[in-house]
């Protein structure tokens, strides 16, 4: 399952709360990486999110490198970035 903000989330609906039950039910989180990614609020809550459920067992960040930026270093032990 494809988790899409946009269709996942609802007027209302507390997006850390979203972020957080979508990352629980999944066992990797994909994230682009480009300069303007990496200044997103969002963006980062995820990343954060998702480097806590890493830290805590078998969860994979995968890393797309889209555009040359600074590698966040809790991105590094997953390494294999991609070039999209």
């Amino acid at each position: 399952h494809i988790w899409k903000d946009n269709k996942e989330i609802d007027i209302g609906d507390s997006m850390s709360d979203k972020i957080q039950e979508a990352l629980k039910d999944s066992c990797s989180f994909t994230i682009i990486l480009s300069p303007e990614a990496l200044k997103r609020p969002w963006v980062k809550e995820e990343l954060r999110a998702a480097y806590v459920l890493r830290l805590a067992g078998e969860f994979k960040i995968l890393p797309v490198l889209y555009k040359e930026c600074d590698i966040p270093l809790c991105v590094y032990n997953s390494w294999t970035l991609s070039h999209a």
